[in-house]
């Protein structure tokens, strides 16, 4: 019943269970966490709160993952081979499209900088923001590219694959503060960019890493909103660019500055790294 080589029914069915796994999870760990407070409210900002969530949902996805997928977690792209390779070029993509979005809308006067703050480093809410964003790299990575798309590609081609949970992944930020169609739209692209990063890699370390530097060096480094959070950071920096250029209160992620960025990164991704020689290689689709 749950091999890996399921129909097209079987592969709906693991991505129904996985989907619909989030809320139930965040829904329970959140009562426990609010009848073991008694504050009556899921308190997201408490760095013990969201660790608790994000240990759970994690943990669940990686359980549907060695349900469905057998004992090695290899079958969602975690590979012990050239893992900290993978990790370094994944964070590096990261980094590096968020400079170059910063530096674009510096140039342009749309960024005023208002100082450094190095002593920020080992604020708690820094170390707050650098442990959520790495339970939220994880987390997301091993649901949308590893659990999802493992499950996808077993029935339809490579970019169905990368559409469909692109589009998931951009319907999962609908409710965040600030939001706009074109902040929906850059979302998507990012899912689109973070899974074929996945693809070429065969590794979900790449797109963990670039999930992580993404939203760390975008928040608590420059200071920008990240999805329509404001966050805790070292440089003090504020936007002055026109709203569908800079993103506004929703951050960058709102801007067509990351728009362009990000298809620039898909575009480097598809001709500038080399395809590497598991999992999606194996595939009869990327042919």
């Amino acid at each position: 019943m749950f091999k890996h080589n399921s129909s097209k029914a079987k592969s709906w069915f693991i991505v129904g269970v996985a989907l619909l796994s989030v809320p139930i999870i965040y829904i329970i760990m959140g009562l426990m966490i609010a009848l073991v407070t008694g504050s009556g409210v899921i308190d997201m900002t408490s760095p013990l709160n969201f660790s608790i969530v994000y240990i759970a949902l994690t943990l669940v996805a990686l359980s549907i993952a060695r349900i469905f997928y057998g004992k090695s977690f290899e079958a969602i792209g975690m590979y012990r081979n050239y893992f900290i390779r993978h990790l370094c070029l994944g964070a590096g993509l990261g980094i590096v499209a968020i400079i170059i979005i910063v530096v674009i809308m510096l140039s342009m006067g749309w960024i005023v900088l208002n100082g450094v703050n190095l002593s920020n480093l080992g604020h708690s809410a820094f170390l707050s923001g650098l442990l959520l964003y790495i339970y939220v790299g994880v987390f997301e990575e091993v649901l949308f590219r590893g659990v999802l798309m493992t499950s996808l590609k077993e029935n339809y081609s490579k970019w169905s694959a990368v559409i469909l949970t692109s589009l998931i992944f951009g319907a999962f930020h609908i409710f965040n503060a600030s939001i706009t169609i074109l902040s929906v739209i850059n979302i998507i692209l990012i899912g689109v960019m973070l899974a074929y990063l996945f693809i070429k890699t065969g590794s979900i370390w790449a797109s963990i890493a670039a999930h992580f530097t993404w939203n760390f060096t975008l928040g608590n480094i420059f200071g920008i909103n990240v999805s329509g959070v404001e966050v805790f950071s070292i440089i003090d920096m504020e936007i002055t660019g026109p709203l569908w250029v800079t993103g506004g209160e929703f951050g960058a992620e709102g801007g067509v500055i990351c728009t362009a960025v990000v298809l620039l990164v898909i575009l480097y991704i598809r001709f500038g790294m080399k395809q590497q020689t598991q999992f999606w290689v194996a595939d009869k689709n990327l042919k």
